[in-house]
């Protein structure tokens, strides 16, 4: 009989190999699992084969065999699906969304409670100054100063643990395969550095310069309070703030630099609610700095208007007011008298307010070190901002990695690891190296020409204004036209569909948000002046608003310009052997190196000087511009050096030359 049915099976192999196929997966279906042996262990054409085809020549008992297996698979692939190690993750945590709100609330509530507090001190409150932000302060160094050595003692533990568990406690690990409790979120984390999204080397030595200046800060700040022994302006609570200040920067640098691409698997909620507290509190810092400083001054402002006093150690002059400013009485008319009208003083705020400031500010500026920490924060605030922004986005970014799987390298074109097979040289960059050195060079001239006059009376105003306004839209001018001609070369590159870091899409958004904000604002303001300009203004105030206003379209253009360049520069790769000869937009990319890095030492230094902000400060007010560039010049700061960065990870990523490979041709 299977003689005689051997040559059917032949002549009807799609049948037969269907009837196999299914009858196979019945078998499957019914032991309930899968092994190596009984997949791979019946060879074709054998005995068993022929009992089985013996066994369906019945159809009725066929379909019968058919009809309920696919029920019992459903159930078991069902039963397989839950049982998963990612699914047991979130059976440990029934909740996990819930917290993962919770820990999003709780940062959020932190930033409001700081914009609150600050508020209602430096408002026209019965608040005194440094009372309840001294003890929120506290609380808010301390818990992150906590949360960074709690996480570098998990990191010891788990370090220790792996180093004892060996070669089988690795391999647990990497599969993810620990036994969870109900209660497993408290458990030791698994702490991972493998296959992680890799933070920049550049972003993180950034994170090293701009902490060191805020620890600069720190230390002055904390220089200026030992000299202030028994001072009755301050309470204990205030001389603590420097301290834990500088003591929570200096581990927040640290973890920066050596831990910011640890990959927290099953840290629980401590993990969440730990870095949202560091990003919350890294906010804050910003926010705090933003509103605490702006009242001061615009407080001090109103000290000054009303009694057309000012002294050689007033936080204004210190910090570089103009003087044309501080020197206008506003006052106003009081229509309500008999006999014509009375002139009273302008007062937006209290005597009682003004006095706290005032003597705070005599008591900070007592001391040649409180006056060098008065005049110092100018300069040092960028530097404050950018690192907060950094370290923020860094620990979000953690949070959002709290429990989530490993990242898989993805490899283009076939292609092995460029990072270890490929060499990087500077040919085809020479003309934009020596154009980005001739711009650098024009940039750093003004600045130290700007930094020698700016204090001399004798040196005119409108001079060094035409002198920095118009080295800045040389810059931009010549930027914009280069990166027009990068993003033409550019789409000469393949697309290799790298994606884009989490956090430098971040940095990123947020920096271009900054540029727009100050950029925007500056446009209003000339366009208004211009508009609405009266027969008593000069020329001389016409061309400086043209100037401005000019310096700002130029500026928003060539930024948003720039950013799409660096997108498509991140996606694309030399693949061919065109490509690599030809390098198109290299010199491009290297030009727009040193012009970032020029134009960053340009608005740091200049910039955000008050002296390249008159005309604003004339259309805003004190207390407007000094929260709108206080937001925004910080950001286009920063946006700038994260250029940089980006550059510079395209002009390595995007022409390597892999060796002893042969490209496409």
């Amino acid at each position: 009989m299977s003689r005689t049915l051997q040559p059917i099976e032949e002549s009807n192999p799609g049948k037969s190999s269907a009837s196999n196929e299914q009858h196979d997966k019945d078998s499957l279906n019914e032991t309930g699992s899968t092994t190596g042996d009984t997949v791979e262990g019946a060879p074709s054409g054998g005995p068993s084969r022929g009992d089985r085809t013996k066994d369906k020549e019945d159809h009725a008992s066929a379909q019968a065999s058919t009809s309920a297996p696919p029920a019992r698979s459903l159930v078991s692939r069902i039963l397989a699906r839950t049982r998963s190690p990612q699914d047991l993750l979130d059976h440990s945590e029934p909740y996990s969304q819930l917290w993962v709100v919770l820990s999003n609330v709780y940062g959020e509530l932190i930033v409001v409670l700081t914009l609150a507090v600050c508020l209602a001190e430096v408002m026209d409150t019965p608040v005194p100054l440094l009372s309840l932000q001294g003890v929120f302060l506290m609380y808010l160094y301390v818990g992150s100063i906590a949360v960074i050595i709690g996480i570098y003692i998990w990191v010891l533990v788990d370090s220790c643990g792996s180093l004892s568990r060996g070669g089988n406690g690795l391999g647990d690990a990497e599969l993810g395969g620990a036994s969870l409790t109900r209660f497993g979120s408290l458990k030791r984390a698994h702490i991972s550095r493998a296959r992680t999204a890799p933070t920049s080397f550049y972003i993180r030595v950034g994170a090293l310069l701009f902490g060191l200046a805020t620890l600069v800060f720190n230390g002055l700040e904390m220089a200026m309070h030992s000299m202030m022994q028994g001072a009755e302006c301050l309470t204990d609570v205030v001389f603590v703030h420097p301290v834990l200040h500088g003591l929570f920067t200096f581990l927040q640098m640290h973890f920066l630099f050596v831990n910011s691409q640890v990959l927290v698997e099953r840290f629980g909620l401590a993990a969440r609610f730990g870095f949202t507290h560091l990003a919350a509190t890294n906010v804050a810092v910003w926010a705090r700095l933003v509103i605490w400083d702006t009242a001061q001054e615009w407080t001090y402002f109103v000290h000054l208007a009303q009694h057309e006093q000012q002294t050689s150690v007033s936080p204004l002059s210190l910090r570089g007011f103009p003087g044309s400013l501080t020197r206008h009485s506003r006052d106003l008319l009081d229509n309500s008298a008999k006999k014509g009208g009375t002139f009273k003083p302008y007062q937006p705020v209290s005597n009682e307010q003004i006095s706290q400031v005032i003597a705070l500010q005599e008591c900070l500026n007592t001391n040649t070190l409180g006056q060098l920490w008065t005049s110092s924060m100018p300069f040092l605030y960028p530097f404050i901002v950018q690192f907060s922004l950094i370290a923020a986005a860094v620990t979000f970014v953690m949070g959002q990695n709290v429990g989530r799987g490993r990242l898989t390298k993805q490899k283009f074109h076939g292609s092995k690891d460029l990072s270890s097979h490929s060499r990087v040289g500077c040919d085809g960059s020479s003309k934009g190296l020596f154009l980005g050195i001739l711009c650098m060079v024009a940039g750093i001239v003004v600045i130290l020409i700007f930094l020698v006059v700016r204090e001399d009376e004798n040196f005119p105003s409108a001079t060094l204004s035409w002198l920095t306004c118009g080295t800045l839209i040389g810059i931009l001018t010549l930027s914009s036209l280069m990166t027009a001609s990068g993003l033409v070369q550019v789409r000469q590159i393949s697309v290799v569909m790298r994606a884009p870091a989490a956090l430098d899409s971040l940095l990123s958004n947020v920096s271009l948000f900054g540029v727009q904000l100050y950029s925007v604002f500056t446009i209003v303001v000339c366009a208004c002046s211009l508009a609405m300009s009266d027969q008593d203004e000069t020329e001389d105030t016409r061309a400086r608003h043209i100037m401005l206003l000019s310096m700002s379209i130029l500026q928003l253009v060539q930024c948003f310009a720039q950013s799409t360049l660096i997108a498509e520069t991140s996606r694309r790769s030399c693949i061919t052997r065109f490509q690599m000869l030809a390098k198109p937009g290299r010199q491009v990319i290297t030009f727009l190196l040193f012009s970032n890095a020029v134009l960053w030492a340009f608005d740091t230094v200049i910039t955000q000087n008050w002296l390249s902000q008159e005309l604003q400060l004339r259309f805003f007010g004190v207390l407007a511009w000094g929260v709108l560039s206080r937001i925004g010049l910080p950001l286009l700061i920063f946006y700038r050096f994260h250029s940089c960065v980006l550059l510079l990870e395209a002009w390595n990523k995007c022409y390597r030359t892999p060796r002893g490979e042969h490209p496409l041709n």
